[in-house]
């Protein structure tokens, strides 16, 4: 396995969504697969994550990702990679809670696709804010929780990019249906 790479495998995200249950990982689905669930109609590439923080989940998620084939994620367009492509965050990189807890954002490249590792989204926070919110769903036979619609709304308001703000509209459409039923 690689500490790093720019390379991703296409997303599949029953297998991510799998693993990570499989494995016992305490977790709140955010980002493009979230919306999906909800009935948005855009795509995503990737499956975003915020895991709980606490060391036992943390070591949970770290077996998940090494049996995932995870390397770190080195984006071309990042402007703070080094000379040979990797990325800063790589120099010291191990699967364990303590560097995982360095940073609040991690990516990563499995072989199941992009996976990104979030400690907490714009506007609604981490897990201990998220999870209460969510909702429980079943994918693939595998019960998760999906963040809640309002949450979504928030993060995507919060962050203010360019593809989070086209996505408002039809979020924002779906809450006002959800609340009518």
């Amino acid at each position: 396995m690689t500490i790093w790479t720019s390379h991703v495998e296409p997303l599949d995200a029953i297998r991510i969504i799998g693993s990570l249950n499989d494995g016992e990982v305490r977790f709140v689905l955010v980002g493009g697969l979230a919306a999906l669930v909800h009935g948005y109609t855009g795509l995503t590439q990737d499956a975003d994550t915020v895991p709980a923080y606490d060391e036992e989940n943390l070591e949970r998620l770290c077996r998940v990702l090494v049996a995932l084939g995870a390397s770190l994620y080195a984006n071309p367009a990042r402007t703070d990679l080094a000379d040979d492509g990797s990325p800063p965050e790589a120099s010291d990189f191990a699967f364990s809670p303590a560097v995982l807890r360095r940073r609040t954002i991690w990516q990563f490249a499995t072989s199941a696709g992009p996976l990104d590792v979030l400690f907490a989204i714009d506007g609604p926070g981490g897990y201990e804010s998220l999870a209460p919110r969510a909702s429980i769903r079943t994918i693939a036979g595998h019960e998760i929780l999906v963040a809640a619609l309002d949450d979504l709304i928030e993060s995507k308001e919060t962050a203010g990019r360019d593809k989070d703000l086209r996505a408002l509209g039809e979020l924002r459409r779906l809450r006002r249906e959800s609340s009518r039923d």
